[in-house]
């Protein structure tokens, strides 16, 4: 006879496998979704530095061509 313990151990250990596999493909699709998360905000981040540097050269060459219209 198969003692009690070895049972129940055969049981659970598939049991607690299966689980620990869930566990971890859970906390690869949060830690997945932090990081594009993370990556769009980065992204976000880029664009508009280059529209407020785009936009501060395009005011930089309106006031130098609003002084040369004064000047003239």
């Amino acid at each position: 006879m198969v003692p009690k313990w070895l049972t129940i151990l055969a049981v659970a250990a598939p049991v607690a496998g299966v689980a620990a596999g869930w566990g971890t493909t859970a906390l690869m699709h949060a830690k997945n979704a932090a990081v594009r998360q993370y990556q769009d905000s980065v992204h976000d981040y880029w664009i508009d530095q280059r529209i407020r540097r785009i936009e501060r050269r395009d005011d930089i060459e309106d006031a130098q061509k609003q002084s040369e219209h004064n000047d003239s």
